[in-house]
């Protein structure tokens, strides 16, 4: 159907009820996949182009690409993101939501994060609740996201001149290394087009995740998830979600995902 396509993320929902595990697993995994539907869609709404989800059960690539992006690392955790973030940028990377695949929710201790490691810290009584980043802390990045092709083909003078007009905390995160990198994308850039191409695979998914911790650290601090979700909400939509449950909330994040249909 789509034989251009390099590769796809599979539309998941992990079980949030059953018998093979404790209910402390079902409440957990609940709230971390609350999580990582929140995140991505965040990350949308500042019009970042190339959020995808990248839990590893749940994506496919081409033999081609993959052997073109010199296959998997052999990290211990996070390989499935890094490698991915090689392969979306390309482009006709889809999202099949039209089947599910049903992650398993057990706890584990075979990487230092991720879905495994955050269900044990629960069963073992660690944490009680899923924190994540504060709505506000994406708010920078939608105002530095509006319009990437304005700096393109801009001279020294003018790339200073709209540095001092991006968010504080955006200058802050990134210092002087902005105004050089910037300068460098438009020697590389013939077309808008091209510039705005060259700035996503430079202010990618990895360092949005860095600013997102930068700002966590100085910023905003992290906040329980079902309170993010609940003002990511409220804030896009304009509508009142206090009185649902962080089952429902997922399961509303999940409708607005799935619907979603490339």
């Amino acid at each position: 159907m789509y034989p251009d396509s390099k590769g796809c993320s599979v539309y998941f929902e992990h079980p949030l009820e059953g018998k093979e595990f404790p209910d402390i697993v079902y409440s957990a995994i609940a709230e971390y996949e609350l999580h990582i539907r929140y995140y991505i869609s965040a990350i949308r709404w500042t019009g970042f182009p190339y959020a995808c989800h990248t839990i590893g059960s749940c994506f496919c690539v081409t033999a081609g690409t993959y052997v073109d992006q010199g296959g998997m690392n052999k990290r211990k955790a996070g390989e499935d993101f890094y490698f991915l973030q090689k392969v979306i940028p390309l482009g006709n990377y889809r999202e099949i939501n039209t089947t599910v695949v049903y992650p398993s929710p057990r706890p584990s201790d075979r990487v230092p994060f991720g879905t495994g490691a955050v269900i044990r810290k629960f069963t073992d009584g660690i944490i009680s609740e899923v924190e994540t980043y504060h709505p506000e802390s994406f708010f920078p990045l939608q105002e530095l996201f509006s319009d990437p092709a304005g700096w393109c083909g801009l001279s020294s003078a003018g790339i200073s001149g709209k540095y001092k007009n991006i968010p504080e905390i955006i200058r802050e995160f990134i210092g002087p290394e902005f105004k050089k990198k910037i300068a460098e994308i438009n020697d590389n850039s013939s077309t808008p087009g091209t510039f705005t191409k060259r700035f996503y695979q430079w202010f990618n998914m990895f360092r949005i995740l860095k600013f997102l911790n930068f700002a966590q650290r100085h910023y905003f601090p992290r906040v329980p998830v079902r309170l993010a979700a609940i003002k990511f909400l409220e804030n896009s939509e304009r509508s009142s979600f206090n009185k649902m449950s962080t089952v429902e909330l997922l399961q509303y994040f999940r409708k607005l995902q799935r619907d979603d249909i490339s």
